[in-house]
Formats: structure tokens, C-alpha cells, sequence
């Protein structure tokens, strides 16, 4: 019999560039911890390129989810936001143990000006 596990990244999409307490939600709400959001990728077969596109995808929608939005006009809070997408994807990208898999989702980041 063979055990699946199913791999989550605790997306440590833990906010960290939005270091100032207490944070705000998308909905514009107070909670005192930075936000998470768990992405599984038990069903991915991560040694193939579309596996890790589909991963990178989840990880990217999970940030978007988790990072504050900004109007384009305030230029502090879109510099808050892309701080805070570019940290919560490199978090993510750390939680992956597998060296290969993590620098193909590092290069992918890096072609979608996700990470500099």
C-alpha cells in the first residue's frame, strides 16, 4: 500500500513586509498577526514543468489573496504591497525542500517580476 501525504506550504505568505502591528485585511479589518494561507500541492507532480507552473500559480493566487491591495495613485502602499508579494513568494518558495523544485519556482517568480 503505498501512503500519500499531501505537501502544504503553510504559505508563510506570512506577511513579513508589512511590519507595522496591528495588520489590516484586504477588507480593511485589524487582526494582530500577519496573514497565511495554506496552498496543498499533494496532487502536483513537481518534477515536471507544468507541475511546478501550477505551483508557482497557486502560490501567486494565495499572495494575492493575503497581501493588501493598493490604489495605483498611493505610491507608499503599492511599495507596502510589493514588498509584502515578494517576501510571502520567497517564504513559500523556502518552505519547498526539494533544491531543484525551488529554484525552477524562483526563476518563474523572477520572470513574473515576482521577485528581484
Amino acid at each position: 500500500m503505498i501512503h500519500v501525504s499531501t505537501r502544504v506550504l503553510a504559505a508563510a505568505i506570512a506577511a513579513t513586509a508589512c511590519t507595522a502591528l496591528p495588520y489590516t485585511t484586504r477588507a480593511g479589518e485589524l487582526v494582530s498577526s500577519p496573514p497565511s494561507e495554506i496552498v496543498s500541492y499533494g496532487d502536483l507532480n513537481l518534477d515536471s514543468d507544468a507541475g511546478r507552473q501550477e505551483l508557482y500559480h497557486r502560490i501567486a493566487v494565495a499572495v494575492d489573496r493575503i497581501c493588501p491591495a493598493a490604489d495605483n495613485r498611493d505610491l507608499p502602499a503599492m511599495a507596502l504591497r510589493d514588498a509584502c508579494r515578494r517576501d510571502a513568494i520567497k517564504a513559500a518558495i523556502d518552505q519547498v525542500r526539494r533544491p531543484i523544485v525551488a529554484a525552477s519556482l524562483t526563476d518563474l517568480a523572477r520572470g513574473r517580476r515576482g521577485l528581484r
